[in-house]
């Protein structure tokens, strides 16, 4: 997601809240953060992940601590790791849980587009950044 902040910004996301290495774990703090200063939006994104293992209850925390009149979309990990398929099948389980929360699968979109991706297999090219956003961006309109 941070990759991809300048193109989020521009569909008209307003928080970003994204940095370096940030594990699952943080989810449910950082909602809480944004929700007691009245600035959680209506939709929540949270591309958490590749950094380490997604833990269900984190998940379940965070979906629960967002609030039932938000909706919350979970994206799925494109990342060179060994846990990648476990977080994945974590984060479909936790969506399915929930009636506003949402799977975002940016590994099905994604992983057949090499050129979306640097190298490492991480970070995003721009076409990468403009896809992965305009993906976020139709998630949602089609959730509402």
């Amino acid at each position: 997601m941070l990759g991809a902040k300048e193109e989020l910004h521009a569909r008209g996301f307003g928080i970003v809240d994204a940095v370096v290495s940030r594990q699952f774990y943080d989810a449910p703090a950082r909602v809480l953060y944004w929700k007691r200063r009245g600035k959680l939006p209506k939709n929540v994104v949270i591309h958490l992940g590749n950094n380490g293992i997604v833990q269900l209850s984190d998940c379940t925390h965070a979906v629960l601590d967002a609030g039932r009149n938000r909706h919350v979309f979970l994206v799925t990990l494109k990342v060179p790791r060994s846990w990648r398929q476990l977080d994945n099948h974590r984060l479909r389980i936790c969506a399915r849980r929930f009636a506003n929360a949402y799977l975002i699968d940016w590994y099905r979109e994604s992983h057949t587009h090499p050129g979306w991706f640097a190298p490492d297999g991480y970070h995003l090219t721009a076409s990468g950044q403009t896809a992965y956003a305009s993906l976020v961006a139709r998630r949602i309109s089609a959730a509402r």
